[in-house]
Formats: structure tokens, sequence, C-alpha cells
């Protein structure tokens, strides 16, 4: 039982060792990342609904005609 108990403690004690060699991002980093994530989100939505729309009136023009 002893084994198990210094196991799981020197667990811990690794992760927090791990813990503190992580390098976190200023929140000017974190902002910057997330304004750019949001803005190519936006655009590659906008594309797709384009794309969609176009499609999607070409293919009520094919239905259409062989009515």
């Amino acid at each position: 039982m002893a084994a198990k108990t210094n196991g799981v403690i020197s667990y811990f004690k690794d992760i927090k060792a791990e813990f503190k060699k992580i390098t976190w991002p200023t929140w000017e980093d974190v902002k910057e990342s997330t304004i750019k994530t949001l803005v190519v989100m936006l655009f590659f939505t906008l594309v797709i609904t384009v794309y969609d729309s176009v499609f999607s009136n070409i293919l009520k023009g094919v239905l259409n005609y062989f009515k």
C-alpha cells in the first residue's frame, strides 16, 4: 500500500514540476490570437455562404429548366 501511495505522490509532484515549465501567453497575445481567429472564421463563413448561394441558384435553374 505504501508503494502505491508513494507512486501517487510522485505522480502529482511530477505534474507540479511540469506545470512550472509551462510558458503561458500574455493577455495581449491571447486577445490578438482570438481576434485573428474570429476574423478568419468570419471570412470563411462569408465565402461558404456565397458559394452555397451561387450553387443553390445554379441548381434551381437547372432543375427548373428540365421541368
